[in-house]
Parts: C-alpha cells; sequence; structure tokens
C-alpha cells in the first residue's frame, strides 16, 4: 500500500487490478487494508 502525503493512497492486489483513492486513513486505509487480509484468505 503507497500512502501519500495528500491523503491519497493506492493499493494493488496480487489477483486483482490497482485501486486508487482518497479518504481519511481510518476508513478508506482501514476498508483496504480488510480488502486484502479477506483476499488473502
Amino acid at each position: 500500500i503507497a500512502l501519500h502525503a495528500d491523503g491519497s493512497f493506492a493499493v494493488r492486489a496480487r489477483r486483482g487490478p490497482a485501486f486508487t483513492g482518497t479518504g481519511r486513513w481510518a476508513v478508506a486505509g482501514g476498508l483496504a487494508l480488510a480488502g486484502i487480509a479477506l483476499d488473502e484468505h
């Protein structure tokens, strides 16, 4: 997960397309991490 100073983030899953978005770290970043964790299982 790449975090940027402007509050945006980019996530690339092993079995999915790159995803980019902006939002609050606690919400957007948390959802991105949860999505990756679910994808791992």
